[in-house]
């Protein structure tokens, strides 16, 4: 890479920065409630877990569903085959046996989240 190629990714780079910080100033809200708490890992478990734990008026789990969906679509993806999974009566666990996020339906599924802070 010549030194003038290098020059114009840096210009490249500086004006990206100046462009990304402009809109970011323009979104409504400056304020991350989950950091703020400096919740840890276990408390990122917690609140997802309430989260997927979340039903409808109808009964639904509505995110959870949203959650399956979107595993679906990765997998299909990469050939992975999470279409056969049906959420009927979901358990949803957290921090149990080292495991961060446990969803799973006795001989149906299982799906084990490890989570990660930063």
């Amino acid at each position: 890479m010549t030194q003038e190629n290098l020059k114009n990714e840096f210009e490249f780079i500086n004006q990206f920065k100046q462009l990304h910080d402009k809109e970011k100033a323009n979104l409504p809200y400056h304020i991350n409630l989950i950091d703020e708490l400096h919740a840890d890992e276990n408390a990122h478990s917690r609140i997802l877990a309430k989260l997927l734990q979340y039903k409808s008026a109808e009964q639904k789990y509505d995110i959870l569903d949203s959650f399956v969906e979107y595993l679906k679509e990765i997998g299909n993806r990469q050939d992975v085959d999470f279409n056969k999974i049906k959420i009927d009566n979901p358990e949803i666990s957290q921090e149990k046996e080292r495991i961060d996020l446990w969803i799973k339906e006795k001989n149906k599924y299982a799906i084990i989240l490890e989570n990660k802070v930063k």
